[in-house]
């Protein structure tokens, strides 16, 4: 009886599996037909190694995964884990599962003006939470443009004359402002 169980089980694992690899490539497929310029598509194995394939004018896919630029690889991993939340969001199966926050480093620095827009739309302004981690001077207009209306708190971390960390927060509405204004050098 106990064996029986542990195949039903094991089965309806194999299947959640299945319908969440299916799912992934065709949302993440999705994602990136709308936030990157080329055709990209991807194909996701049994262990959910992704391929990236880039399709030329002749309809020829051709694997793309270590000639990524940086900032290509940022968008894939933010594709992936948009269609990850869409793939829970889609399936009665993953119901169980709740979506939370993301944290990033270096705000999206390697992405050009139009890509950090795309993202920003259809990608970042979609988490239930978004935490950068950035020096200001890695933060991006466009990237707060994109995500103006989603921001909650701002936060600045720096060291005082002993050494001590000290926040400050900034005003939301006022983000923009502070990323633009020039630093005292001296400080």
């Amino acid at each position: 009886m106990l064996n029986q169980l542990k195949l039903e089980i094991e089965g309806e694992l194999d299947n959640k599996k299945k319908i969440a690899r299916q799912s992934i490539k065709r949302n993440m497929n999705l994602v990136l037909s709308e936030v990157m310029d080329q055709h990209y598509e991807v194909e996701l194995d049994s262990e959910y190694k992704l391929t990236v394939y880039k399709r030329n004018n002749k309809n020829y896919l051709k694997d793309e995964t270590e000639v990524l630029s940086t900032g290509q690889n940022v968008m894939m991993y933010l594709s992936f884990l948009r269609a990850l939340l869409m793939t829970i969001e889609q399936h009665s199966e993953f119901d169980d599962i709740q979506s939370s926050g993301v944290i990033m480093d270096a705000a999206l620095s390697n992405l050009d003006e139009e890509h950090i827009k795309q993202i920003s739309m259809r990608i970042l302004n979609s988490f239930d939470q978004l935490i950068f981690l950035s020096f200001k001077a890695q933060l991006r207009n466009e990237l707060i443009a994109g995500i103006r209306s989603n921001i909650s708190c701002v936060y600045e971390l720096s060291k005082d004359t002993v050494g001590n960390v000290v926040s400050r927060i900034i005003d939301a509405n006022d983000v923009e402002e502070y990323i633009n204004e020039d630093d005292d050098i001296n400080e």
